[in-house]
């Protein structure tokens, strides 16, 4: 459910979305750390996100950002349509056993360590649905994004849920609900999953502060 404060956010879509985004504070650190990732992200019509600082360090950042929680929005979206592809680590067995069977058509991809070893130009040939779902991490699915979105029809829609797939399918745990309501849940995910999170967050903290200082030293200078 979408905070009341927040609602006058929900954004007005002029035209068809061809790339979604769910950004966490590692996707924010990965916009101000890499280049590459930076230039990616630029074919994503709409970001949601999850939390009140998050939105602003986005809206700051010029994004067309929506404060909408990714793994709601997934699990409801999958829940009412069938027909859509995830591409992720999982195979068809795995979807099925969550969302019934044959309702979604899952597209296991083997693990890269660059995604430009996929054949995007092939691998598009076999995406016929106008709403694919991508579950790789961030960064790896916003370039996978970037990279097979120039082979797809116009009327197809590309999502980088990430996480949001981990959770609707219970491979991982969500945060509690107190948790949830203070906007910590991606601290809840670096504690349970250190192993995972460091490799992607270690850099993100330093990023982060040396951001917020800028931006209040903008603020001020403004005043």
């Amino acid at each position: 459910m979408i905070d009341p404060k927040l609602e006058k956010y929900e954004f007005s879509q002029e035209c068809h979305p061809r790339a979604v985004a769910f950004a966490d504070f590692n996707f924010f650190g990965q916009s101000l750390l890499s280049k590459e990732f930076s230039k990616a992200i630029e074919v994503f019509d709409i970001i949601y996100c999850d939390g009140y600082w998050l939105y602003v360090l986005l809206k700051s950042l010029n994004f067309k950002v929506i404060y909408k929680p990714g793994p709601l929005f997934f699990k409801k979206f999958a829940e009412d349509h069938s027909g859509f592809i995830i591409l992720s680590k999982y195979n068809q067995s795995d979807i099925d056993e969550v969302f019934g069977k044959n309702k979604l058509i899952a597209v296991e991809l083997p693990f890269v360590d660059d995604v430009d070893d996929f054949n995007f130009k092939e691998l598009s040939g076999f995406l016929l649905s106008d709403h694919i779902f991508v579950s790789l991490g961030c960064p790896k699915q916003e370039l996978f994004i970037e990279r097979i979105i120039k082979y797809l029809p116009n009327r197809v829609t590309c999502y980088a849920v990430g996480a949001a797939l981990d959770f609707t399918l219970g491979r991982e745990i969500r945060a509690p609900d107190a948790i949830q309501r203070l906007r910590l849940e991606f601290l809840w995910r670096l504690i349970i999953s250190r192993r995972k999170q460091w490799k992607k967050w270690k850099n993100v903290p330093v990023v982060l502060i040396w951001y917020i200082k800028k931006l209040i030293k903008k603020i001020f200078m403004r005043c």
